[in-house]
Protein backbone atom coordinates (compact mmCIF):
# COMPACT_ATOMS: atom_id res chain seq x y z
CA UNK A 1 0.00 0.00 0.00
CA UNK A 2 2.83 2.71 0.50
CA UNK A 3 4.18 2.29 -2.70
CA UNK A 4 0.91 2.79 -4.34
CA UNK A 5 0.66 5.76 -1.98
CA UNK A 6 3.96 7.18 -2.73
CA UNK A 7 3.66 6.82 -6.33
CA UNK A 8 -0.26 8.64 -6.51
CA UNK A 9 1.62 11.30 -4.15
CA UNK A 10 3.95 11.55 -7.10
CA UNK A 11 1.89 12.09 -10.12
CA UNK A 12 -0.44 14.33 -7.72
CA UNK A 13 2.88 16.51 -7.15
CA UNK A 14 3.69 16.32 -11.02
CA UNK A 15 -0.09 17.37 -11.81
CA UNK A 16 0.44 20.19 -9.95
CA UNK A 17 3.84 21.29 -11.46
CA UNK A 18 5.43 20.57 -8.07
CA UNK A 19 8.99 19.46 -8.20
CA UNK A 20 9.73 16.46 -6.22
CA UNK A 21 13.81 15.17 -5.43
CA UNK A 22 13.60 11.80 -3.79
CA UNK A 23 16.94 11.29 -1.91
CA UNK A 24 18.07 8.80 0.17
CA UNK A 25 21.19 10.78 0.51
CA UNK A 26 20.35 11.82 4.04
CA UNK A 27 20.97 10.82 7.28
CA UNK A 28 18.12 9.06 8.44
CA UNK A 29 16.77 11.90 11.05
CA UNK A 30 16.79 14.43 8.86
CA UNK A 31 12.65 14.94 7.73
CA UNK A 32 11.50 16.28 4.41
CA UNK A 33 11.47 19.55 3.27
CA UNK A 34 9.91 22.16 1.50
CA UNK A 35 10.71 25.48 -0.97
CA UNK A 36 7.82 26.94 -1.72
CA UNK A 37 8.80 29.63 -3.88
CA UNK A 38 10.66 26.93 -5.88
CA UNK A 39 7.43 24.54 -6.02
CA UNK A 40 10.24 21.87 -4.75
CA UNK A 41 9.99 19.23 -2.33
CA UNK A 42 12.77 17.18 -0.88
CA UNK A 43 11.53 13.50 0.41
CA UNK A 44 14.18 11.79 2.87
CA UNK A 45 12.96 7.92 1.94
CA UNK A 46 15.72 6.63 4.50
CA UNK A 47 13.71 8.36 7.16
CA UNK A 48 14.22 6.37 10.75
CA UNK A 49 10.18 6.17 10.37
CA UNK A 50 9.18 4.18 7.16
CA UNK A 51 5.82 4.66 7.79
CA UNK A 52 5.78 8.26 8.53
CA UNK A 53 7.20 9.23 4.67
CA UNK A 54 4.03 9.39 2.50
CA UNK A 55 2.60 12.00 5.66
CA UNK A 56 5.83 13.65 5.34
CA UNK A 57 5.17 13.79 1.34
CA UNK A 58 1.40 14.82 1.30
CA UNK A 59 2.33 17.25 4.47
CA UNK A 60 5.29 18.45 2.30
CA UNK A 61 3.19 19.18 -0.91
CA UNK A 62 0.53 20.81 0.99
CA UNK A 63 2.51 23.85 1.92
CA UNK A 64 3.24 24.31 -2.30
CA UNK A 65 -0.63 23.80 -2.66
CA UNK A 66 -1.57 26.31 -0.45
CA UNK A 67 1.76 28.47 -1.70
CA UNK A 68 2.71 29.02 2.13
CA UNK A 69 5.15 31.83 2.53
CA UNK A 70 8.10 31.20 4.58
CA UNK A 71 11.34 32.93 4.35
CA UNK A 72 13.36 29.84 5.21
CA UNK A 73 12.59 26.33 3.46
CA UNK A 74 9.72 24.13 5.49
CA UNK A 75 10.58 21.58 7.26
CA UNK A 76 7.85 18.49 8.58
CA UNK A 77 8.50 18.71 12.51
CA UNK A 78 6.42 18.76 15.13
CA UNK A 79 8.66 22.27 17.05
CA UNK A 80 6.67 24.29 14.32
CA UNK A 81 3.38 22.38 14.53
CA UNK A 82 1.34 25.52 16.51
CA UNK A 83 1.92 27.31 13.83
CA UNK A 84 -1.39 28.00 11.02
CA UNK A 85 0.94 26.73 8.43
CA UNK A 86 2.00 23.57 10.14
CA UNK A 87 -1.69 23.32 10.83
CA UNK A 88 -2.81 23.93 7.38
CA UNK A 89 0.10 21.42 6.00
CA UNK A 90 -1.01 18.83 8.61
CA UNK A 91 -4.50 19.04 8.01
CA UNK A 92 -3.99 18.64 4.00
CA UNK A 93 -2.28 15.50 4.20
CA UNK A 94 -4.38 13.87 6.28
CA UNK A 95 -7.41 14.28 4.13
CA UNK A 96 -4.89 13.45 1.20
CA UNK A 97 -4.03 10.04 3.29
CA UNK A 98 -7.23 9.29 4.55
CA UNK A 99 -8.95 7.61 1.47
CA UNK A 100 -6.48 5.05 1.40
CA UNK A 101 -7.28 3.85 5.10
CA UNK A 102 -10.98 4.30 4.68
CA UNK A 103 -10.64 2.34 1.38
CA UNK A 104 -12.98 -1.34 2.00
CA UNK A 105 -13.17 -0.50 5.90
CA UNK A 106 -16.84 -0.29 7.15
CA UNK A 107 -17.56 2.34 9.55
CA UNK A 108 -17.44 0.07 12.84
CA UNK A 109 -13.69 -0.63 11.90
CA UNK A 110 -12.68 2.76 11.52
CA UNK A 111 -10.40 4.29 14.42
CA UNK A 112 -8.34 7.40 14.72
CA UNK A 113 -5.78 5.30 16.27
CA UNK A 114 -5.43 2.93 13.87
CA UNK A 115 -5.08 5.48 10.94
CA UNK A 116 -2.36 7.30 13.17
CA UNK A 117 -0.39 4.36 13.41
CA UNK A 118 -0.84 3.35 10.06
CA UNK A 119 1.08 6.61 9.00
CA UNK A 120 2.91 7.23 11.98
CA UNK A 121 1.08 10.62 13.14
CA UNK A 122 2.23 12.35 16.01
CA UNK A 123 -0.37 12.36 18.87
CA UNK A 124 -1.28 16.40 18.45
CA UNK A 125 -2.54 15.89 16.01
CA UNK A 126 -5.73 13.15 17.18
CA UNK A 127 -8.32 16.21 17.14
CA UNK A 128 -7.41 17.20 13.25
CA UNK A 129 -7.71 13.35 12.52
CA UNK A 130 -10.92 12.57 14.17
CA UNK A 131 -12.34 16.04 12.59
CA UNK A 132 -11.00 14.43 8.92
CA UNK A 133 -12.84 11.28 9.50
CA UNK A 134 -15.76 12.91 10.72
CA UNK A 135 -15.71 14.90 7.55
CA UNK A 136 -15.14 12.21 5.39
CA UNK A 137 -18.00 10.60 6.91
CA UNK A 138 -20.59 13.51 7.12
CA UNK A 139 -20.30 14.92 4.25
Amino acid sequence: MMEQIMTDLMNYAFDHQINVILTKDLPVTTVSITKVKLRTVIINTRYYIPEQIPLQFAHEIGHVIHNDDAARPLAFTSIYSDSKLEKSAHTWAIKKLLPYYLEDKEPEYINAYDFMESFAIPGHLYPVVVNAIHEAYCS
